[in-house]
C-alpha cells in the first residue's frame, strides 16, 4: 500500500522549480525512480555551511546529510534562514530514507522556530501535508493546505502555486472527486498563471477551454 501511495504523489514533484521569498533559486537536485524531492533554498546569506550536506544528499547518504546539517544547527553564530534550510533538508532526508515520522517532526518543529519566516512555514506545512497523504489521511493534507493559502503570508508563488496545485491532485487521484479537483486545477491558471507548475500537463484541458 505504501509504495501505491506515493508514487503518484511523487511524480508531481519531480519537475518542481520553486523560488524561495523570490531571492535564491531552490531546484529538484534528486531524481530516482521517477521520484523527485522539494529542494528549496531559504538562505540568502553565505551558504557555506551547508555545502558539505547538500553534497552529501545529492549523492543519497542521507544518513551523513543528516549529520551534517545538524553540525550546522548546533553550530553559533549561523544565521537564521541558513538554520532553517539546515533543519528543512533533515526533514527531506528523513523522508528519502522512509523515516516518516523523524521527518514528521522536523517539520513540525519548524513550524513554530521559524514561525516568523512564513515561506519555511509554508514548505514545512508542504512536506507535512505530504506526509499525511502516506498515512491516507487526504482530507486532513488538503485542510492544512488550504489553511497555509489561507494565510495569505506566503511571499513565494511558487509554493503558493504548487500547494493550490496538490490540492487538486489529492482530490483527482485519491479522493477521485473531479469536480472539486477540476476547480483547485482552475485556480493554479488563475491565480498564478505565470508560474512553472501552472505548465504541468494535467491543467492542458482548463488552459485550452
Amino acid at each position: 500500500m505504501r509504495k501505491k501511495l506515493i508514487v503518484p504523489v511523487l511524480i508531481c514533484l519531480v519537475t518542481l522549480v520553486i523560488y524561495a521569498a523570490g531571492r535564491s533559486e531552490g531546484k529538484v537536485e534528486v531524481e530516482r525512480d521517477g521520484a523527485g524531492e522539494i529542494v528549496v533554498t531559504l538562505s540568502e546569506p553565505d551558504r557555506t555551511p551547508l555545502i558539505e550536506g547538500d553534497a552529501l544528499r545529492k549523492t543519497h547518504k542521507h544518513h551523513e546529510a543528516i549529520v551534517s546539517y545538524q553540525n550546522v544547527l548546533d553550530r553559533d553564530g549561523v544565521d537564521t534562514e541558513v538554520r532553517a534550510e539546515a533543519q528543512y533538508n533533515i526533514g527531506l532526508s528523513y523522508t528519502w530514507l522512509g523515516e516518516y515520522n523523524e521527518a514528521e517532526a522536523v517539520f513540525e518543529k519548524m513550524l513554530d522556530t521559524y514561525k516568523d519566516n512564513p515561506n519555511a512555514v509554508g514548505y514545512a506545512e508542504y512536506y507535512l501535508a505530504w506526509l499525511e497523504i502516506q498515512k491516507e489521511k487526504y482530507h486532513g493534507a488538503i485542510k492544512r493546505l488550504q489553511r497555509s493559502l489561507d494565510t495569505k503570508t506566503i511571499t513565494d508563488r511558487e509554493l503558493s502555486a504548487r500547494t493550490q496545485f496538490m490540492i487538486g491532485r489529492i482530490y483527482f487521484n485519491f479522493l477521485h472527486n473531479n469536480e472539486k479537483a477540476n476547480k483547485a486545477f482552475v485556480k493554479v491558471l488563475s491565480q498564478y498563471p505565470e508560474t512553472k507548475i501552472a505548465n504541468h500537463a494535467y491543467l492542458d484541458y482548463f488552459r485550452n477551454k
